[in-house]
């Protein structure tokens, strides 16, 4: 039910651009081919950027990259006072607007502007890996109808049938990294895709990326932005942490390179050690 769900809103998201698309061709060509080469390259950015426009801010957001955190902070911005982790992805509780519902022109407007903030958080790819697999992995039973679940049993089924599943199973860290790496190039969820990939959208150079490790001082960035145009935001307490172990508890040295050369883009570019942070 739940992968039924996605498919439906990836198509809705899709067939809400086709029905704009035709007209915003003839009216504003700069702006069609803006939004048309996010869509044709995979972004889906009605389901990854939030748009807060009276204060001219855009977030990519970044899975288990305190998106929850900077959602609700963002969400203060609003008039809405989402209560739950549910009501901040949804739009209409959360306040946050997609690019199609700030209006595609008014997006690319916002996208292009030298005094709009464009940001988005990063984080050390080793510890993003345990949080993912701690938040959406630990402990479910391998069985159809959880989402993430679900994208694990289409790996097993067509990468290698011998890996665990069953009511009675559970997905071992060590068998999640490996589903990581030989996917996280391909979009097969953004939870453990490349970060590089996430923040390279087309048309959309960011101006401030922050690091989940030096979050408060980071964060300050856009809360001075906001301040400079006249508004107050909020700082959220910070929401849906993992309860896990540190990093050298889920990784020994041969998993550790695997990762990191799996994901030395992320390494490279945001400037993480390839050592396991202590």
């Amino acid at each position: 039910m739940q992968r039924l769900k996605q498919f439906f809103r990836s198509h809705r998201r899709a067939a809400r651009w086709r029905v704009r698309a035709e007209a915003l061709r003839w009216r504003n060509p700069e702006a069609y081919r803006f939004f048309a080469e996010l869509m044709e390259r995979g972004y889906h950015p009605d389901g990854h950027i939030d748009v807060v426009p009276e204060y001219r801010l855009i977030y990519i957001g970044n899975p288990k990259v305190a998106s929850s955190t900077i959602k609700k902070s963002l969400s203060s911005l609003t008039d809405r006072a989402p209560g739950s982790l549910d009501d901040l992805h949804r739009r209409g509780r959360s306040g946050l607007l997609s690019p199609i519902e700030t209006g595609i022109e008014a997006f690319f407007r916002l996208a292009t502007a030298p005094d709009t903030l464009r940001f988005s958080f990063v984080r050390n790819p080793y510890d993003r890996l345990i949080s993912c697999w701690a938040d959406k992995f630990q402990g479910r039973p391998l069985v159809g109808g959880d989402p993430f679940i679900d994208v694990y049993l289409d790996f097993r089924r067509n990468h290698d049938r011998s890996l665990p599943h069953g009511r009675n199973a559970v997905l071992p860290f060590p068998v999640f990294a490996e589903m990581a790496i030989a996917t996280c190039d391909k979009r097969a969820d953004a939870h453990w895709a490349l970060q590089d990939d996430l923040l390279t959208m087309p048309g959309i150079a960011l101006d401030f990326v922050g690091k989940v490790e030096n979050f408060d001082a980071d964060f300050e960035r856009v809360i001075a932005h906001v301040g400079s145009a006249g508004g107050v935001l909020a700082v959220s307490q910070r929401m849906n942490v993992s309860s896990r172990l540190q990093c050298r508890g889920y990784f020994d040295d041969a998993l550790a390179r695997r990762v990191h050369r799996a994901y030395e883009r992320d390494f490279k570019r945001f400037g993480y050690p390839a050592a396991l942070p202590d």
